[in-house]
């Protein structure tokens, strides 16, 4: 088993952004019989799903969450040293998500900007490259 331990890194705070537009499971038979959507919900417990209006991409959640967070903490948006976007569904193939989020956020062009898609262990992947970057580099804040 991997095991990684970082000393000079560490989480200060997390916010989140989900869609309003709610659909519960029993009635998503869009994809699925009524049945099959049964039978996840039971499985799962998870009863409803969420989704974003046509327009809305996932880099307008991001942005929601960050400015929340950023307010939240009180943080100087030009300290930001790191932006890493972490996501199975990006706005496009290319360019990344990062750098529109780097230019919307108002970001030099000497924060780092780059993009993660792995999939269900994408975020602890995420965690250890960011807390590696940071540990290693000197940047402090991402």
């Amino acid at each position: 088993m991997a095991l990684l331990k970082f000393n000079n890194a560490g989480i200060s705070g997390m916010a989140a952004c989900v869609p309003a537009n709610t659909i519960h499971n029993y009635n998503y038979t869009e994809n699925f019989s009524a049945e099959e959507a049964k039978e996840v919900t039971d499985k799962t417990g998870i009863m409803e799903r969420r989704f974003a209006l046509p327009g809305i991409t996932a880099s307008d959640l991001c942005y929601a969450a960050a400015e929340k967070l950023i307010s939240d903490l009180n943080i100087d948006k030009s300290e930001i040293d790191l932006l890493v976007f972490v996501s199975q569904t990006p706005d496009y193939r290319m360019p990344a998500t990062s750098v529109l989020l780097q230019y919307r956020f108002g970001h030099s062009m000497q924060t780092m900007a780059y993009d993660i898609s792995l999939g269900c262990s994408v975020y602890v992947y995420a965690l250890s490259v960011v807390y590696s970057i940071m540990e290693k580099s000197g940047l402090r804040k991402a």
